[in-house]
């Protein structure tokens, strides 16, 4: 039989941060739509959103 071992749930002592060279680069989406319609209220939709101090 093998000893189990506990799960850590414990949050990092330290967070890392995005570099500020990277922060300015917005994350990529992918829309799987055929549809103009749906691209253009995706884009809409999103151009506001900021995820991880990145915009999408």
């Amino acid at each position: 039989m093998t000893e189990k071992k506990p799960l850590n749930l414990k949050a990092p002592a330290s967070i890392t941060l995005p570099s500020s060279k990277n922060s300015h680069i917005p994350w990529r989406v992918l829309i799987v739509d055929d549809d103009a319609d749906v691209h253009a209220v995706s884009r809409l939709i999103l151009s506001k959103v900021v995820f991880k101090h990145r915009a999408i």
